[in-house]
């Protein structure tokens, strides 16, 4: 399932509505991201029991939602792939929030602002918890 550039009020009833399905296994999300549109959906996140891939990316995100997000995610077994390529607006602020994601199997943070340096401080941490 895509979801390409739609207004908040779309998102925050779509998104839910989406995840409630048990047959979405991949989630793409090309749309601006506020954190309030990401708690809209967060429980149904955190509990939901088909998605395996989520992608919100090219501009869609920022530090804040990152953290809401993250917060959703961290009691999430079912999600392997996550990925956050494209947003500049992720910075080394993210990489604690992303360090409580270790079930992850891959998570992609290309073209993003997080420092060097904080990636592989992320990467440490995830490694240490699997």
């Amino acid at each position: 399932m895509v979801l390409i550039a739609s207004p908040s009020e779309i998102i925050q009833f779509l998104i839910p509505t989406i995840l409630e399905r048990k047959a979405i296994k991949q989630l793409t999300i090309y749309s601006s991201l506020s954190p309030e549109d990401i708690l809209s959906f967060s429980s149904e996140l955190s509990t939901n029991k088909s998605l395996t891939s989520l992608q919100i990316i090219h501009n869609s995100i920022s530090d804040d939602g990152v953290f809401v997000l993250a917060q959703a995610l961290q009691y999430n077994e079912t999600l392997q792939y996550l990925y956050l390529n494209d947003n500049p607006d992720i910075t080394s602020a993210s990489a604690q929030s992303l360090a409580k994601l270790y079930k992850l199997s891959c998570l992609n943070l290309d073209n993003t602002n997080i420092d060097p340096n904080e990636v592989m401080d992320l990467m440490e941490s995830l490694m240490q918890d699997q």
